[in-house]
């Protein structure tokens, strides 16, 4: 035997407590945000995302390798910076590669050109290579630079 569903209502009064805790954190996750990106370069703020924060440490999301290292080399002056401005104590922070959705989704791809002295030296090496996969692969990678 089925029940029948529960208007939605009832589940939203029923998880009351559950909705004020996720709302509470999310709250925070903002206001986490608008402090990091404060304490940020200008040219940054677009490229870092907060993945999460607790008492131990704040988590924080870049786009892209070049603002990682950048972000690592300042993260003490950064951790100082959000922690006086929410006015807690951040021991750790953590810094994530993480590109965004957008970009993986999207497929933005820089097209690649190949020179025609790198695809004769891609062939070259083929005809010396004893693994024939590896050695059709070559020539495949070479043929695709011609494009």
């Amino acid at each position: 035997m089925r029940k029948a569903p529960r208007p939605l209502v009832d589940v939203l009064r029923s998880d009351q407590n559950k909705l004020k805790s996720l709302r509470r954190h999310a709250s925070f996750l903002q206001q986490t945000q608008a402090a990091v990106d404060a304490g940020l370069p200008a040219a940054a703020r677009g490229h870092v995302r907060v993945a999460d924060c607790n008492d131990q440490r704040l988590v924080l999301l870049v786009d892209n390798g070049a603002w990682a290292t950048r972000l690592r080399f300042e993260q003490d002056a950064i951790r100082r910076s959000v922690a006086a401005r929410l006015k807690r104590g951040i021991p750790d922070l953590e810094i994530r590669i993480r590109p965004s959705a957008a970009e993986v989704i999207s497929g933005n791809r820089r097209p690649r050109h190949m020179s025609e002295s790198a695809r004769q030296l891609l062939i070259t090496c083929a005809d010396y290579v004893d693994n024939p996969a590896l050695t059709r692969a070559l020539k495949r990678l070479a043929r695709a630079g011609r494009r």
